[in-house]
């Protein structure tokens, strides 16, 4: 059975490499226990517009 999970957690651009590091790190753990792909992004408010960039 297939499913997908996620969540968003509000990190200050200040953060970005360390959340990214963290991300890596966990996504390790996540396939260890059966997920076959973790995709993170980024998202930004610019001009009024949400723009979300896939790192």
């Amino acid at each position: 059975m297939s499913y997908v999970d996620g969540f968003m957690a509000p990190v200050p651009t200040a953060n970005r490499e360390a959340y990214l590091k963290h991300c890596k790190d966990a996504a390790a753990v996540f396939k260890e226990y059966g997920a076959t792909r973790v995709v993170e992004t980024w998202g930004l408010i610019y001009g009024g517009f949400k723009v979300i960039l896939d790192v």
